[in-house]
């Protein structure tokens, strides 16, 4: 029989979308397809130190594309999938679905499969008008939650036929396989050790996250916040920012930021707490990690599912959205929690299987 044939587009840098991608791609590898991934890598970004190829399994059919520019990637990516003649293209960034998508009426039998990073009420103007002449052309756009489905159809980007709700999976595998014979990366200094996982973007919050600890420290909790993440590069500005307000709330000594760490779950699995302070999000992959580690969560309210998915009390506690007084409160009472037993379990590896099948 032959196989199945799907061209995965992938951007270079490591973040929560591209792990999933090739998280989906793993699912697939194991049944009746045959994957590669197209790596781009923008010029400008060429010299970041962290890839997705450190991710990839070894061995896999990978090319990696040098971008010059916008046009030059629409030009790379329409001659990558004429000479790769694939069954079905998966992207699963903006970036890449806007420029994707306007080949479709040239590439005639191929499949096109995307992936929603956010919801579609998310994006700016100029974006939303941009998804609407490029989204409502994949054959299957894959969202996260249900709100995210519905905000897309809502908006007449697509019919509610072409657009399935798949939580993200746990890629529990590889995820245990880190974790062997791995220990604390903490100190044993009598501190509770709290941790936020993701690049200094202002979409992270990071801000609000100082303010909030600011006001945790200053009830005579003895907490350290560990933030694992890039911080140099295009995020020093906003890292910059954020420690400035650290400084001036003379807690600086407090916060240990330590860059990308190909291996989170450490920091995860031995933390007292994992806040996640985002302004929005699509579907955090690092909570869902969290609670797949037992980990307390402390979390804002950023979008629906997270209050499906953290029970207060339970799996941890939830924050009003934006508020440094709320977010304390959920940090104080998840840190003395312990282990929990989350509900969360996401799509499965069949789900995914009988979605390229049938596409």
């Amino acid at each position: 029989m032959n196989k199945i044939k799907v061209l995965f587009f992938i951007n270079s840098e490591v973040g929560g979308g591209e792990k999933m991608s090739v998280n989906i791609s793993k699912m697939l590898m194991q049944e009746e397809f045959c994957c590669k991934y197209i790596v781009i890598k923008d010029k400008k970004y060429e010299k970041t130190s962290t890839s997705i190829l450190d991710f990839i399994p070894q061995g896999s059919d990978v090319e990696v594309l040098l971008a010059k520019n916008q046009l030059d990637k629409v030009f790379q990516f329409f001659m990558i999938i004429k000479r790769n003649a694939p069954d079905v293209v998966f992207a699963s960034h903006y970036n890449i679905i806007d420029k994707i998508m306007i080949m479709k009426p040239f590439l005639k039998g191929v499949k096109f499969v995307m992936r929603a990073e956010n919801g579609y009420s998310t994006f700016s103007k100029v974006k939303k008008q941009i998804i609407k002449l490029t989204y409502s052309k994949a054959d299957i756009l894959i969202a996260q939650t249900d709100e995210m489905r519905m905000d897309f159809v809502a908006n007449g980007v697509l019919p509610a036929e072409r657009v399935v709700t798949l939580e993200n999976p746990v890629d529990k595998d590889y995820i245990e396989a880190k974790l062997k014979g791995e220990g604390s990366p903490y100190p044993n200094d009598g501190k509770k050790h709290i941790v936020a996982v993701g690049r200094f973007g202002y979409q992270k919050g990071y801000d609000i996250l100082v303010k909030a600890l600011g006001k945790v420290l200053n009830t005579g909790n003895k907490v350290d916040l560990y933030i694992v993440g890039s911080y140099s590069g295009r995020w020093q500005p906003f890292y910059d920012e954020v420690m400035q307000l650290a400084r001036e709330l003379k807690i600086e000594d407090a916060i240990h930021c330590v860059g990308f760490r190909d291996n989170p779950y450490v920091y995860l699995k031995y933390a007292d707490c994992f806040v996640l302070s985002s302004r929005w999000e699509g579907l955090p992959n690092v909570l869902v990690e969290s609670l797949f580690l037992k980990t307390p969560v402390a979390a804002f309210k950023c979008i629906p599912i997270i209050e499906r998915m953290v029970r207060d009390g339970v799996d941890g506690y939830l924050a009003e959205k934006e508020n440094p007084n709320s977010l304390a409160n959920a940090i104080t009472n998840a840190m003395k929690m312990g282990r929990t037993n989350p509900v969360y379990r996401g799509a499965t590896k069949e789900d995914y299987v009988s979605l390229f099948r049938n596409v």
